[in-house]
């Protein structure tokens, strides 16, 4: 395999077998689409790191439970 093809099957792996996924719009309300993804994660057997997000944070809450930096 080159180095290329090496490059992008690690960049592939990295988004389809993540360490860690967080949910923004997560919700105890059964009907919304964040319960529904969020669930369906759980469901999976994913074993990495959730972080499940309220709909109503602000941005700057989210980069820090992430631990990103920069704005929106």
């Amino acid at each position: 395999m080159n180095t290329q093809n090496k490059d992008q099957t690690t960049e592939m792996d990295a988004f389809f077998c993540p360490g860690s996924v967080a949910v923004v719009g997560a919700s105890r309300d059964s009907e919304k689409i964040g319960h529904a993804i969020l669930k369906n994660i759980l469901e999976s057997g994913y074993d990495g790191d959730i972080k499940a997000m309220e709909a109503n944070l602000d941005f700057d809450r989210l980069y820090q439970t992430l631990g990103w930096k920069g704005q929106v």
